[in-house]
């Protein structure tokens, strides 16, 4: 009794695996880097970017230049400065120096934060639209970036219009 329940299960289990590997898999493959680059979401995400952060660079990349004007100063003018004068100049300016550093610093920081946050909401989007073409198309499975694929399986093309579309 035991054994015919097993060989059922055994015989059973191969049919379905038979019926499964009939069934044609629909596959499709896209190019993430051109759906990145080439999407409007993208590139509104850059130009975010840009508008958030130029003022700040600009302010950062003043500093910067005042800061090395005032070393130059300080260079030309140390030798006729009084010991005191000189010292708490020469304070001043390293402080400054640190600032500066602590200043850039932080400018990086943010900006690497601000571009993955808005780089993960463009993907989000771009995500969306792949998922919706791939149910349209009825696909079984999609394939990012592969080493090589037919250009009749490629949907990049499809996915890019559809996001511009829904701009």
């Amino acid at each position: 009794m035991k054994h015919t329940s097993i060989l059922g299960l055994v015989l059973a289990a191969s049919m379905l695996m038979v019926g499964t590997a009939n069934a044609a898999t629909n596959i499709a493959v896209i190019s993430a880097g051109k759906l990145v680059t080439s999407s409007p979401q993208y590139k509104s995400a850059e130009e975010a970017m840009r508008k958030e952060f130029e003022s700040r660079a600009d302010e950062l990349k003043d500093s910067v230049a005042k800061l090395s004007a005032d070393i130059e100063k300080f260079k030309r003018d140390a030798d006729i400065m009084s010991g005191t004068d000189r010292a708490q100049k020469e304070k001043d300016l390293n402080t400054r120096r640190i600032d500066q550093g602590y200043a850039e610093r932080k400018f990086k920081e943010d900006f690497a934060s601000r571009r993955q946050e808005l780089f993960n909401e463009a993907l989000e989007d771009i995500t969306k639209v792949i998922k919706a073409v791939a149910k349209e198309g009825k696909y079984d499975l999609v394939v990012q970036d592969p080493v090589y694929a037919v250009d009749s399986i490629d949907i990049t093309e499809t996915v890019l219009k559809r996001l511009k579309k829904g701009k």
